[in-house]
């Protein structure tokens, strides 16, 4: 018997699958792309997502067979292109969460005098206990999410509340450049922080009124991690200035470190990145096994991803995917290179699954309204995209090379 998400288990995976570890450099790395202009990039990424909203539910709507994104792309576009979208989106997390868990790693190590192999001990960690937790039984999962929801939400407030003390005296100091083009190049990283929506599509099953109760939970996600975003930057641009040889990817250790009592706020920056990014993991491991299994069921993955456990677990999904977060946190630990193009790739990749969704929309809309909306939508994405348009290199491999495996093997639409 299937056991339905309430409304605090679907908000906690919706805020779960956006908050993760954006949160550690998103606030740091903006500001080092647009300046002040980077809360403006913030404040468009936020207004964006909830028009995304209206589109999400329409995908859930739609798509009845838990396929998810990847389902509401082969309604226009068709099932070469859709039956792509997971292996884009696998291609995607084994980048982007690996790369999460060695940044939360490396605030970790931080408390041991920058030890490395505690780096590298702390990420795999949290890759397994996110397999491990995904294994459990739904009860128990759910328990160990909301746990790590709450806490996460505590720090957070902890945090803003530690930082705009000290943040507040230089608010009056924020000078505007208005730079269009830093503002996009801004907004693009920024919606590395709102790319999560398209795993709780392959949860839908599990939300009792999907339309309806997801609808909530991504709402309050939006406004809950939106707030939480917008302050960390607002309150780092303000002592940014203050802060010597802060880096990019480890701003918020760096202002935290510059807080006093300082012994505090690092354990609370540490903590928090933990928890940022367990959350994360939990979700995305439970949103990805399910597309995974979808697709095995369709016959484009191997037959054997199918398989579950008593609790009706993707048990061998799961585990795979741990096996390929591992394998990749290890040649990232050794490989550190090029990181920056690497965050930036991931985000590319979202922006192009939701211009697929969008442009599918398009087609097979019969409402004017709508597909005017969508239109909008789909050439608003081209352009943040066209910017830095040598990151669309490698999502576009990855499509060819599905639509040519598909050819081959004879999957017609």
């Amino acid at each position: 018997m299937n056991q339905y998400y309430t409304r605090w288990e679907g908000t906690t995976r919706a805020i779960g699958s956006i908050i993760g570890s954006g949160i550690l450099f998103l606030p740091s790395l903006t500001y080092s792309k647009a300046v002040y202009d980077s809360l403006i990039s913030w404040i468009l990424a936020i207004l964006i997502c909830f028009p995304g909203l209206y589109f999400l539910s329409e995908i859930v709507d739609r798509v009845k067979d838990n396929s998810g994104i990847g389902g509401f792309i082969s309604l226009g576009l068709g099932k070469k292109i859709g039956n792509s979208i997971p292996i884009l989106m696998l291609g995607t997390v084994c980048l982007g969460m690996p790369s999460a868990a060695l940044i939360a790693g490396e605030y970790v190590s931080n408390l041991f005098v920058g030890n490395s192999w505690v780096k590298l001990v702390a990420a795999l960690f949290i890759i397994w206990f996110g397999v491990v937790s995904n294994l459990r039984q739904s009860n128990s999962s759910s328990k160990i999410l909301s746990i790590i929801t709450a806490a996460l939400l505590i720090l957070s407030i902890s945090l803003i509340l530690l930082t705009t003390k000290e943040a507040s005296s230089t608010y009056n100091q924020i000078q505007f450049e208005y730079n269009a083009k830093e503002i996009l190049s801004g907004l693009i990283l920024a919606f590395w922080a709102f790319a999560g929506f398209e795993n709780l599509t392959f949860m839908a099953k599990n939300f009792k009124n999907p339309q309806k109760d997801m609808f909530f939970a991504c709402m309050v996600s939006i406004i809950v991690c939106g707030a939480i975003y917008f302050m960390l930057t607002l309150n780092y641009a303000s002592i940014s200035s203050n802060i010597e040889g802060s880096k990019k990817l480890s701003g918020l250790y760096d202002l935290a470190a510059s807080i006093e009592p300082q012994n505090f706020s690092v354990i609370l920056i540490v903590l928090f990145a933990y928890f940022a990014v367990q959350i994360n993991f939990n979700t995305w491991i439970e949103g990805i096994a399910n597309m995974v299994v979808q697709s095995a069921k369709s016959g484009f993955l191997p037959s054997y991803l199918d398989k579950t456990n008593k609790s009706g677990k993707p048990n061998v999904a799961i585990l795979n995917i741990g096996i390929i977060f591992s394998l990749v946190v290890v040649f990232a630990y050794f490989m550190p290179k090029y990181f920056d193009s690497l965050l930036q790739t991931v985000s590319t990749n979202f922006l192009l699954m939701y211009l697929l969704a969008m442009l599918s929309y398009f087609i097979i809309s019969k409402n004017k309204l709508k597909k005017s909306l969508s239109f909008v939508f789909v050439l608003g994405l081209i352009v943040l995209m066209v910017i830095d348009f040598k990151f669309l290199i490698y999502p576009f491999v990855i499509i060819m090379i599905c639509f040519a495996v598909q050819s081959i093997r004879g999957h017609n639409d």
